[in-house]
């Protein structure tokens, strides 16, 4: 569980920062339109790629994951058929 949480903190931690820094008027609302793509295309998915690369799975029982993946999988594979 630790492993999870430190992963996903510092994602939170940037959403946080960036919608504080959005409500205070320390930046001009024109320049929001270039740094929220600069955030959106570029830095959020270096972020996420960081922090996967570094998490530490060692402690994760991947055979349940990997069961619960492909039992929701075919489940939707099947109610899409289905409809």
């Amino acid at each position: 569980m630790i492993a999870i949480f430190d992963s996903i903190l510092p994602i939170f931690l940037l959403i946080l920062a960036g919608n504080f820094l959005r409500r205070v008027p320390l930046i001009d609302q024109g320049a929001w339109v270039g740094l929220e793509q600069i955030g959106y295309w570029f830095l959020y998915p270096a972020l996420l790629f960081v922090t996967i690369y570094n998490a530490d799975f060692k402690g994760l029982q991947l055979n349940a994951m990997m069961l619960a993946l492909a039992a929701a999988l075919t489940a939707m594979i099947a109610l899409t058929c289905a409809l």
